[in-house]
């Protein structure tokens, strides 16, 4: 797990999904993501760490 302790601030779940989206597209073209092994998903959690949506790397 690489937890991210400084978030990003979003008004509804539908932004913090594409914020999501935008970082994890980020992450492929900086080759972050490359030789993960299978399994591994960016959660988007609410303020007090609800688990809101699972994106599969």
């Amino acid at each position: 797990m690489i937890r991210d302790e400084e978030g990003v601030v979003a008004d509804d779940i539908d932004q913090a999904v594409v914020q999501a989206a935008v970082e994890i597209e980020a992450m492929r073209r900086g080759g972050e993501l490359e030789g993960m092994s299978a399994g591994w998903e960016f959660v988007v959690r609410s303020n007090s760490g609800v688990l809101r949506k699972r994106l599969a790397l």
